[in-house]
């Protein structure tokens, strides 16, 4: 890239894709489909690292992550709508996405090659490498700040994209009984949140650091991994997930997990509470109480202890605090944690 320049690099780069993905599409057995795709591949850490290049030097260092997150606002976008998109068109053939992806491609291609000039996109400072200093890889390598950089990377990448797109959709099936569309609705959840708040997090890092975004963000997405790992249905798993959307953006998640509330209840007015209230052998105005004596407390729960519990994570006092699941039951030891 420092020899032939970015523009170069990203449209050769996004050509090649383009080529391999055409022959993808013609392949004929799964040996030729591992190859093409493989070589694609390279094209797309070309076009990647070009692209990453050429925002670095559009933007000041002030605006820099801001720029970032609506760089990457455009692959979280095209992650949500791309398989909706396939999903139509490998209705008529399942090449037929890989046709269309490879056109698209051709045109990102010529448009980097013959839209973008130097005019657009700002000129590189020349400065003598005796003021500002040379690195090589191997210097690099040597940096701690560089080494903690990588290590992250790839954890980042290993969880949000590797993790969650191989394993995530077989966990939810496999050990939580659901189906894949439970599954497909909490990566969905956990992409439109992040996609809600990313400019947000780019101006929290201009602003704060991004030391600081690093260590929220990581521990939010560690919450998000811990409440998986323990997740029982799926609730616990549609809260995971939007933990891991908002955890790089320093946002709290926390649930209420409320249980034999009668008074003010929908489900209960609609005739669930009659229901049941026969079935116990008890008046349907005393069920709540019927409740509280399965308790360890004794006590009904009421909407206001509800509400009380929905402050406490709202106010002030827990501003270090996510990833919190708050039973309001009266107590009820088959819910306990285990």
């Amino acid at each position: 890239m420092d020899k032939f320049g970015e523009r170069a690099v990203l449209g050769f780069g996004l050509f090649m894709v383009s080529f391999f993905t055409l022959l993808t599409a013609l392949s004929q057995n799964y040996s030729q489909l591992l190859i093409f795709r493989s070589l694609g591949g390279l094209g797309s850490s070309m076009f990647s690292v070009s692209a990453g290049s050429l925002l670095m030097r559009s933007v000041t260092d002030d605006f820099r992550a801001r720029a970032q997150s609506l760089y990457n606002g455009g692959f979280l976008l095209g992650g949500i709508s791309g398989p909706a998109f396939g999903g139509l068109l490998a209705a008529i053939s399942l090449r037929a996405p890989f046709f269309v992806y490879s056109v698209t491609l051709a045109m990102a291609a010529m448009t980097a090659l013959f839209f973008l000039s130097e005019k657009k996109l700002g000129k590189k400072v020349d400065a003598p490498i005796s003021k500002i200093g040379h690195t090589t890889i191997s210097q690099a390598f040597k940096l701690r700040p560089y080494q903690i950089a990588l290590i992250l990377a790839f954890i980042n990448n290993w969880i949000l994209f590797g993790l969650r797109s191989s394993i995530f959709a077989l966990f939810v099936t496999d050990q939580l009984k659901s189906t894949a569309t439970i599954a497909g609705i909490g990566l969905t959840i956990g992409a439109l949140i992040q996609g809600i708040f990313m400019l947000k997090a780019g101006k929290y890092s201009d602003l704060k650091g991004r030391k600081a975004a690093l260590l929220y963000g990581g521990a939010y997405i560690l919450f998000g991994i811990l409440m998986l790992a323990f997740a029982t249905n799926i609730y616990w798993y549609m809260l995971s997930m939007a933990l891991f959307g908002l955890g790089e953006f320093g946002i709290r998640v926390n649930g209420i997990n409320p249980d034999g509330v009668v008074k003010g209840s929908g489900i209960f007015a609609g005739g669930w509470g009659a229901n049941r209230a026969k079935q116990y052998g008890v008046e349907e105005s005393k069920l709540g109480e019927f409740y509280a004596q399965r308790t360890i407390l004794k006590k009904e729960v009421l909407p206001e202890h509800i509400a009380a519990a929905v402050f406490v994570i709202l106010g002030g006092d827990l501003t270090l605090t996510t990833g919190l699941h708050i039973p309001v039951d009266g107590g009820v030891a088959a819910a306990f944690l285990r």
